[in-house]
């Protein structure tokens, strides 16, 4: 049996009355006026999303909805959309596609310059694309980046060598499913202003077979899928690989990595795993770099910033919706909060 919460938010599924006892006496008492706020939002945040999203439609594992949508494109289990959904995702990402994925521009265009995007629909009249493009279904981990990137200069540039032709260096934290897509961040050398690109890709689901390589997502061979030389005479993203919690592979293999300018912790969870304690502590030490972290719904990214603010960080991004969070809206099993992969964000330093 599966019952709702009655009161204010509506928001939590219970197996039974005896746990939706437990659980208004416990916290959900002191929380469910802000989560029927939260879930008032919903609609708003769907109708923002490009029309095939602005429905409720659970993804969850192996469930139908969002592998009929592949089915239809005829991408389902095929290359980088492989991890869009559960059914052959391994929870982890393998890497198996880094060589064989073909994930080719969504249009020849040209780099975007002079003006910045505030939405979906805006990148989809850039790129003259259809709102309904799959593509957005795995584009939504590079529009995060740019996002965060745009949030972090409103007040200017990130580090002055970086105008002056070095790298700028996007230390990417926990990666997962990403693993699985690499090709697609070959699109942050059309969105970023700047020559050069350094993705890091640093967590445990790294491979231990790629930890410390790179590969090169040069924008000159974007008709080619992925570039695998390191020629320095494209322009383009250079994507690294290490493999570790992200206070230990910084504080261990410093020169490899090298010093980052701008730091994005995707769908991160923080009040939820205690193993990012040292990892704020190190972003919160002087002169760390803008640090933005993402979550699913807004209730966990509100928890987020209470976990930031505990430990000494100082907000310089409130939280907020993120603009360019996945397309597609998420149901989970035990609650119906308004969800979408990177669906909020949070900022410090």
């Amino acid at each position: 049996m599966h019952v709702r919460c009655k009161h204010a938010s509506r928001s939590f599924f219970y197996c039974g009355a005896k746990h939706k006892k437990l659980h208004w006496r416990g916290d959900h008492s002191n929380e469910c006026s802000r989560m029927a706020q939260q879930m008032a939002r919903g609609l708003a945040l769907a109708m923002e999303l490009p029309f095939f999203c602005a429905i409720p439609i659970e993804i969850s594992s192996g469930l139908v909805p969002i592998c009929s949508l592949l089915q239809t494109k005829e991408i389902h289990n095929q290359g980088i959309y492989k991890a869009v959904c559960d059914c052959s995702y391994n929870d982890g990402g393998t890497m198996g596609t880094l060589e064989s994925a073909k994930w080719l521009p969504p249009t020849a265009g040209a780099p975007l310059q002079g003006s910045s995007l505030r939405s979906w629909q805006e990148y989809c009249t850039w790129r003259s694309l259809p709102v309904s493009h799959p593509d957005l279904l795995v584009l939504h981990w590079v529009l995060t980046i740019y996002q965060a990137y745009q949030l972090a200069t409103s007040s200017g540039p990130l580090r002055k060598s970086i105008m002056e032709g070095s790298p700028l260096r996007i230390h990417y934290l926990g990666p997962e499913r990403e693993l699985d897509q690499v090709a697609v961040f070959a699109e942050l050398a059309w969105l970023l202003p700047v020559p050069q690109i350094e993705v890091c890709f640093i967590g445990p689901r790294v491979p231990a077979t790629r930890d410390g390589g790179s590969v090169e997502l040069s924008i000159r061979n974007a008709d080619e899928g992925l570039d695998v030389t390191s020629s320095p005479r494209h322009a383009g993203v250079r994507v690294k690989f290490f493999k570790g919690l992200y206070h230990e592979v910084v504080s261990e293999r410093a020169q490899q990595v090298g010093p980052a300018d701008l730091v994005i912790a995707p769908n991160a969870g923080l009040a939820a795993y205690t193993t990012w304690q040292p990892t704020i502590a190190l972003l919160n030490s002087p002169g760390s770099p803008p640090a933005f972290f993402t979550d699913y719904c807004e209730e966990a990214t509100c928890l987020a910033a209470q976990v930031l603010t505990s430990c000494g960080a100082r907000l310089t991004h409130e939280v907020q919706p993120n603009p360019f969070r996945q397309p597609w809206r998420i149901r989970a099993r035990d609650n119906a909060l308004p969800s979408f992969s990177n669906g909020f964000l949070v900022g410090i330093n």
